[in-house]
C-alpha cells in the first residue's frame, strides 16, 4: 500500500492527525491479518493500477466480509479506512471527465463530512454503513462539487408536465445534492447561483436541444418549509426555487438533524435548531417529516 499517497491525500483534505492515525491503524491491522489482507488487495490493487472496481460488490459483500475478519474493529471504522485508502486513485477519473483538481478535492471532501457525521452521531471516527451506497460516483468521477452544491446526471424518475416543464421519464436531468454545511460556504442565493452557473456550463453538451433542467429529491424541499420557516430562511428560499413534482414521508435524515440514531423517545430529542424544532413537532403530532422531488431551470 502506498502510504505516502494516502498521507498526502488525507492532509489535503485536512483530516486531523488523530483521525489519520485511526485510518492507518486499521489498515495496518488489515495487512497483519492474512485473510483480510488478501481480500483487501483483491479490490485495492485493480482500482489503484487500472481504475477497476465493482463498487456494488465492495459495499454489499466485500466490506461485510472484512467486518467479520476484523471483529475487534467497529464496522464503521473499517468502512472509513477502506474508503479513504481507495479515494486518492479516483483523481484521474475527474481529469478524464474534464474538471479541475480543485473540483476533485472539493468533491472528495464528502468523505470527510461523512467521517464527521459519524463522530457527531456515533461518537467515534467512521463512515456509517447507511452511507456506503452513496460513494460509487465519487470513485468514478461522475458526481461533482461545484462551489456550494453537488451535481450529477440522472434520468427523470417520472413524467411531469406543467406550464413550465414537459419532462418524460428517463430524460437526463442535472441532479442536485446538498452537502454538509461543514464545507463553510453559506447556503444562500448568491452561492447557490454560482453553483448552478458552474453546473450549466459543465453539462451544456447534455442539453443541446433543450433547456438544462435541474432536479432535486430532498427533505429540504418538503412543502411545509414554505409555512414553517421564515421568509429569510435559506432552506425556504431554496425550496421555493423548485416546482414540486411529488412529496412523501422521509425519515433517513433524522439522525443527522438530531445528531443521534436513538430516536425512539421523541420527547427527549433536542430542539436547538429550527429544523430540530420542526421535525420534533411533526413527530410529536404523529406525523412523518417529508421529502419532495422538484424541478427547476
Amino acid at each position: 500500500m502506498d502510504t505516502i499517497v494516502l498521507k498526502n491525500f488525507l492532509s489535503e483534505l485536512t483530516i486531523s492527525d488523530e483521525h489519520q492515525e485511526v485510518i492507518f491503524d486499521v489498515l495496518k491491522k488489515i495487512e497483519e491479518n492474512e485473510e483480510a489482507s488478501e481480500l483487501f488487495f483483491s479490490f485495492y490493487t485493480p482500482y489503484k493500477e487500472k481504475g477497476e472496481l465493482d463498487y456494488g460488490t465492495l459495499y454489499k459483500e466485500t466490506l461485510p466480509k472484512l467486518w467479520e475478519l476484523l471483529p475487534e474493529i467497529h464496522k464503521y471504522t473499517v468502512n472509513l479506512a477502506v474508503l479513504f485508502a481507495l479515494a486518492p486513485y479516483s483523481e484521474h477519473f475527474y481529469y478524464e471527465n474534464g474538471v479541475t483538481r480543485e473540483v476533485w478535492i472539493n468533491s472528495l471532501h464528502d468523505l470527510k463530512w461523512k467521517l464527521l457525521d459519524c463522530i457527531d452521531i456515533n461518537g467515534f471516527a467512521g463512515i456509517r454503513s447507511s452511507s456506503l451506497a452513496w460513494f460509487d460516483r465519487w470513485f468514478f468521477g461522475t458526481r461533482f462539487a461545484f462551489h456550494r452544491l453537488q451535481f450529477e446526471i440522472n434520468p427523470s424518475p417520472t413524467d411531469f408536465k406543467s406550464e413550465n416543464f414537459d419532462i418524460k421519464k428517463g430524460d437526463e436531468l442535472i441532479s442536485i445534492h446538498i452537502p454538509s454545511a461543514r464545507n463553510g460556504i453559506k447556503f444562500d442565493k448568491e452561492n447557490r447561483d454560482i453553483s448552478y452557473a458552474m453546473a450549466r456550463e459543465y453539462y451544456k453538451d447534455y442539453f443541446k436541444d433543450r433547456k438544462p433542467t435541474f432536479s432535486c429529491n430532498s427533505w429540504l424541499l418538503a412543502p411545509y418549509h414554505s409555512t414553517l420557516l421564515p421568509e429569510e430562511s435559506n432552506i425556504r428560499q431554496f425550496k421555493e426555487e423548485f416546482e414540486i413534482v411529488s412529496s412523501g414521508p422521509s425519515t433517513w435524515q433524522l439522525p443527522m438533524i438530531f445528531g443521534t440514531e436513538e430516536l425512539s423517545d421523541v420527547k427527549t430529542l433536542p430542539e436547538k435548531t429550527t429544523m430540530q424544532k420542526i421535525c420534533k413537532r411533526l413527530l410529536l403530532e404523529g406525523k412523518s417529516p417529508e421529502g419532495a422531488l422538484g424541478f427547476r431551470y
